[in-house]
């Protein structure tokens, strides 16, 4: 996302993980791409400021 490299700091804000929350349509961990997972997975960490490994292996 160009937002992360233009402005990092926004990206912790809750009006930004709601953004991302909408942005996608999750179809299940069976059909989904794992790929797309994948950059959710990284983009929540960067988000969260948390790990990636830990966010990746979390299951919501």
């Amino acid at each position: 996302m160009r937002l992360y490299y233009d402005a990092p700091h926004q990206v912790t804000t809750e009006a930004f993980y709601n953004k991302v929350e909408k942005s996608f349509d999750w179809i299940g961990a069976e059909r989904e791409d794992i790929f797309v997972m994948s950059f959710y997975a990284w983009l929540k960490a960067k988000m969260q400021s948390r790990p990636l490994y830990e966010v990746t292996l979390r299951v919501d």
